[in-house]
């Protein structure tokens, strides 16, 4: 009975107390958690907004074709119709801008243009033969690339920002062009070469490039003089040739300077090359076929075959073809 009394008790003064103002009830005991400090909601730092280009060819009985962006082509496809001029710029990417050059047939190079201006010729009827692009003042982390088309070649690869793309020395016109931004890594290096050999009774046989054979084999006629050029290639980069002459040496012919002699019926009895300021991992090769010894070989990373000079001056056997390639390391 007594328990009874006092859970009567206690009920009713639980009901009292719930019918007292807030003031009157016995301040209750509160919990406080640790402030744990909060960076505020993080606002994302500008992204500086992607360089964008776009530039324009000026195409034999075209005209200016209007303008391009992001590697659609500028000129022709038609290896009839040669690109005269052409110009461009950058429209997006603060402090950015361009500089480009035009290499043009029976001229060479011009001077630098910028930012709209015209490289090449309107009105004259002169192809161009190679271009340089680059962008100036751009970030580690965009990178040009540029492609041109040349005549009888096709496209000739990418090339990365300033190299010289196309060919020089050989009065082979550039036809188009095309070029892009690359935000992902630099163009890998293509490195590219060319060389024409001059044969008894016939002359210049006309341009090879990449491994393919110049001269003949089996029908016992000498190759009596080699130009050898680059192209889409570094601008300081180079590429040297020298020959023994009926058991002379000349001296190195640089650059698409003849080495040999035409029109005085004296063979090539030895042959060397070397790269100059040579872009880094390009591999150099090269193949002589001679007289009685038929094919020997020479590739800068192969030890078995890394003997530069082929032939022998002192056994006059006559050099009758030759192929020579570059391998480019993959970046």
């Amino acid at each position: 009975m007594r328990s009874f009394l006092i859970l009567a008790a206690l009920a009713l003064l639980a009901i009292v107390a719930a019918e007292l103002p807030a003031e009157a009830q016995a301040p209750s005991t509160r919990f406080y958690l640790p402030m744990i400090g909060r960076d505020p909601t993080p606002t994302p730092s500008p992204t500086p907004s992607a360089i964008q280009i776009r530039y324009e060819g000026h195409a034999e009985n075209h005209g200016w074709m209007g303008w391009q962006s992001e590697s659609a082509i500028a000129g022709t496809e038609d290896d009839t119709k040669r690109l005269e001029a052409f110009r461009a710029e950058v429209v997006t990417g603060s402090g950015i801008t361009m500089r480009y050059r035009a290499h043009l047939s029976g001229v060479g190079w011009q001077e630098w243009k910028q930012n709209g201006e015209i490289a090449g010729t309107v009105g004259e009827q002169r192809p161009i033969e190679a271009i340089q692009m680059a962008l100036v003042n751009a970030s580690g982390a965009n990178w040009l690339s540029v492609e041109t088309r040349a005549e009888g070649w096709g496209w000739l690869g990418p090339v990365k920002d300033s190299w010289i793309a196309g060919t020089t020395g050989q009065a082979r016109k550039i036809t188009a062009f095309r070029a892009r931004v690359r935000h992902d890594k630099a163009e890998p290096a293509a490195v590219k070469v060319a060389y024409n050999a001059a044969l008894q009774d016939t002359g210049e046989q006309g341009w090879k490039r990449n491994g393919e054979e110049a001269g003949v084999t089996g029908e016992q006629r000498r190759l009596e003089a080699l130009r050898v050029l680059l192209y889409n290639h570094p601008e300081s980069m180079g590429i040297d040739v020298r020959a023994n002459v009926e058991g002379e040496w000349q001296d190195w012919r640089s650059n698409g300077a003849q080495a040999g002699t035409t029109g005085v019926a004296k063979r090539i009895t030895a042959v060397e090359l070397r790269l100059t300021s040579a872009y880094t991992g390009t591999v150099l090769s090269y193949g002589a076929h001679f007289q009685n010894r038929g094919w020997i070989e020479y590739a800068s990373d192969n030890p078995s075959k890394n003997n530069p000079i082929l032939g022998n001056p002192t056994d006059l056997f006559r050099l009758e073809a030759f192929r020579l390639g570059l391998g480019n390391a993959a970046e």
